[in-house]
Formats: C-alpha cells, structure tokens, sequence
C-alpha cells in the first residue's frame, strides 16, 4: 500500500466567474484592492476573495494529478508501471459570512464526489486553516455498497460553490487544497 499527496497553494484558485455581478474588490489596510474584484487578493496566505451579497459562486482547484507512477520492485530489481486511485481530498479555508455550500470533485468529465450526495456532508464556514485540526476532508469512494476506490483516469478538479451572505463583509480565503492518491 503506497499513499503520496498532491496540494496546490490557495493562490491557484479560479474563480468561474469574475467582477462586479458576483465579486466585490477586497478591502485591506481601510481600501479596496485595485483588481482583487477580478482575481482576488493573493497573497502568501493565499487567495481572498469578498462576494456580492447574496450570491453564491463556484471556485476550482486544479490538483497535479498523477495516473500512473513507477514503482520500485525489490524482488524483480526493476520499476513497475502502476495506476493510482483517489484515496481523499481536503480544503484549508477561512470563511467569513461565506460558507462552502458544495463540494464536487472531477476526474476529466467524471464526477467522483459529489457532496449533495453525501449524507455526512454539512456547509463549512469558519477556520479550517490548520491540517490535521480544521481542515475540511473528503473521502472519495464508490458510491456502493463496497465503496471501492476508484482509478484515476485523467485529473481532478475540486470545484466549491461558496455562498455569499447578505452583509458587506464577507469573505472567502483559499489557504491551500490537495488530495491524497493510492497505489494500486
């Protein structure tokens, strides 16, 4: 059994939609951030972004995603070839009057989570900044009664629908996201 991980800085973030309909510029030091309405205010902390109230947005993460990996044989001295699966997910956040109302994760076109299919899964807001503590997991698994790994095909993308409260101050700050991979 082999699990490695790939994590991707706050500062990838893409927002699917940018301006003035659905983002707001980020105020910092008393001012608003020329052009934060667009991309964000990136920083090493990561990407913060301030929403239209009352609107909800999707943000997405593209995650270096392996499909195969060499492994090293001892017994045949050699590497082997081996495919991956996804193992689980996670988001380290910070939400201020904004919360994480779905989480959807894609391997090409192939929805492999899917939170409005979870009956665990609950809105996050708040700080899920520190891994380990706080940060918001994702198993990922077949949805049967087996709930079998399943294989990588091409990437993944963690796309987050973030609703924004009706308040002048909200915000959403992308610290980090990544995903655990198994061999198999």
């Amino acid at each position: 059994m082999a699990i490695f991980a790939m994590w991707i800085d706050g500062t990838s973030v893409v927002p699917e939609k940018v301006g003035p309909p659905v983002l707001r510029k980020v105020r910092e030091f008393g001012r608003e951030v020329d052009w934060s309405d667009i991309h964000g205010l990136r920083k090493i902390e990561g990407a913060k972004f301030r929403g239209v109230p009352n609107t909800r947005l999707n943000f997405h993460f593209p995650i270096p995603t392996p499909v195969i990996v060499p492994l090293f044989d001892a017994v045949r001295r050699t590497t082997v070839d081996r495919h991956v699966a996804f193992e689980r997910a996670f988001l380290l956040f910070e939400g201020v009057n904004a919360t994480i109302d779905t989480v959807n994760i894609k391997d090409g076109n192939i929805t492999v989570y899917d939170s409005t299919q979870e009956t665990s899964f609950r809105q996050l807001t708040g700080d899920h900044l520190t891994f380990g503590v706080s940060e918001a997991r994702f198993e990922i698994r077949e949805r049967t009664p087996t709930r079998n790994r399943i294989e990588v095909k091409f990437d993944a993308t963690i796309t987050v629908t973030v609703g924004f409260a009706n308040t002048e101050d909200n915000y959403i700050n992308f610290a980090r996201a990544g995903m655990d991979f198994f061999v198999i």
